[in-house]
């Protein structure tokens, strides 16, 4: 059988509760597991749980685990490091043949190896990122008093990000008014809204227009080949001036859910990948 496994310490209430209730109202079976901080220990009684396939969601150091092969064997990750990553992704061709870059908010953004960029000057802000999203650190806007050094300097104090030889996105910094968060599972699109008007406006009510563009949009590439994903998209200018872009893509398991019904995601999900042990559930 399937059962959903949540992390439940050193994440927010809110998206732990909101997979528990959803887990709970349709019937799937669930367990909730810990991270020791500092470490990379998991407790919980779910790692006894040997022949179930577990489908873990928690944040991105279950990503870190997993590419370090300390996740227990029968927990399934959706994700691929190159396939995430921008620099890659941009050269890719889309299911209608024009390369990624076309559709990508930053597809003509530079790339440069930290360290050798951590000193540099611009003369106007950039918004920058590592290419891929095991978050070293977040996507930001780099202001032109500081070099990234610097600015990173201002938000921690963990000297671990300086010794990776991270490839980091900058891109000219652009206006953006809407941002839409896809859940995305063989094609089907679960989306809510979570920026409108460069603010924070969680809604899963979207218009008729916007829907279509977005589907349309989320579904132009998936990096994963069937697997789920999550993918942002967003819209410059207003009216007659407004474009729709990819904004990025996340790993299904680490994303925030924001104003999403997360029933909505997890019925879409079982319905593709569950074994014959759950399909009963549906029927319900």
């Amino acid at each position: 059988m399937i059962k959903i496994a949540i992390q439940d310490s050193y994440i927010p209430d809110k998206h732990a509760t909101q997979l528990v209730d959803a887990c709970r109202s349709l019937g799937i079976s669930y367990e909730c597991f810990g991270l020791i901080p500092f470490s990379d220990s998991i407790i919980g009684g779910i790692l006894e749980d040997k022949t179930s396939i577990i489908i873990p969601f928690g944040a991105t150091k279950i990503l870190h685990l997993y590419y370090q092969e300390k996740l227990p064997k029968n927990w399934v990750i959706w994700h691929d490091k190159l396939a995430f990553n921008q620099a890659v992704l941009a050269e890719e061709p889309s299911s209608v043949g024009l390369k990624m870059k076309n559709f990508l908010l930053n597809g003509s953004a530079e790339y440069k190896n930290w360290p050798d960029c951590a000193d540099d000057n611009y003369n106007k802000w950039k918004f920058v990122k590592p290419v891929d999203d095991l978050k070293l650190f977040n996507g930001q806007a780099l202001d032109p008093m500081y070099t990234l050094r610097e600015q990173l300097a201002l938000q921690t104090t963990d000297s671990d990000i300086y010794n990776h030889n991270e490839l980091i996105m900058f891109a000219d910094f652009k206006e953006i008014n809407e941002e839409w968060r896809c859940f995305v599972v063989k094609n089907e699109v679960v989306i809510s809204q979570y920026k409108k008007e460069g603010r924070p406006f969680v809604s899963n009510v979207v218009g008729n227009k916007d829907k279509f563009a977005i589907t349309v949009l989320a579904r132009t590439f998936n990096p994963l080949s069937d697997k789920p994903y999550v993918v942002d998209i967003c819209t410059t200018g207003t009216g007659f001036f407004k474009k729709y872009f990819i904004l990025e893509y996340n790993a299904f398991q680490c994303s925030g859910f924001y104003q999403h019904d997360v029933k909505d995601i997890l019925h879409v999900l079982m319905r593709h990948y569950c074994d014959p042990l759950t399909k009963d559930y549906l029927a319900k």
